[in-house]
C-alpha cells in the first residue's frame, strides 16, 4: 500500500487543513482536509509536480486547479489521527475527483505573506529531501 509522510503544514484552521507530503520514492503530494470525525481527519490527497506546488505556496496557483492536475487523474483518501510526519496509508479512489464533491471552491490561494519564512522556504524547496518536520502554521479558512 502506498503511504505518504506530511512534510509541511500549508494551511491551519482548527486543525491541519492543507499539507504537503512525500511518498517513499520522493514524489510530492498535497492533502486537503475533507472531513473530521472525533480525533480523526480525512484528507483528499493528490500527486503534484514540485514546480506547481511552489506556485501554489507562493499564492500564484488556485488550490482547485492544482488538485485537478493530479497525474492520471488519480486521487486518494487517507485518515490522519497520528503524529505529524508519521506514514499515512493512501486509498486509491475510483470516482473521478471532479465528481467526488471534495474539491474546494474556485479561487482559493495561499497568501504567502501569512506564512513565516521557513514554511514558504520549505514549500519552495519541496523537491529536495529535507527532513520531516512541522513548520509554519498560518491560520486561514478554506472557502
Amino acid at each position: 500500500m502506498k503511504t505518504v509522510r506530511a512534510i509541511d503544514v500549508l494551511d491551519y484552521y482548527d486543525g491541519i487543513e492543507i499539507f504537503a507530503a512525500r511518498d517513499e520514492r520522493g514524489g510530492n503530494y498535497l492533502g486537503l482536509r475533507i472531513d473530521t470525525s472525533g480525533d480523526q481527519d480525512r484528507y483528499a490527497v493528490v500527486g503534484v509536480r514540485p514546480e506547481r506546488l511552489r506556485e501554489f505556496c507562493s499564492g500564484k496557483l488556485d488550490l482547485r486547479e492544482l488538485m485537478l492536475e493530479a497525474p492520471k487523474g488519480e486521487w486518494y483518501v487517507t485518515v490522519a489521527s497520528m503524529a505529524f510526519g508519521q506514514p499515512m496509508p493512501l486509498k486509491l479512489q475510483d470516482k473521478p475527483l471532479e465528481q467526488a464533491d471534495v474539491l474546494p471552491s474556485p479561487g482559493f490561494t495561499l497568501d504567502a505573506d501569512l506564512h513565516n519564512d521557513r514554511s514558504i522556504g520549505e514549500c519552495r524547496s519541496s523537491d529536495d529531501e529535507s527532513g520531516v518536520e512541522a513548520s509554519g502554521i498560518a491560520p486561514a479558512q478554506l472557502p
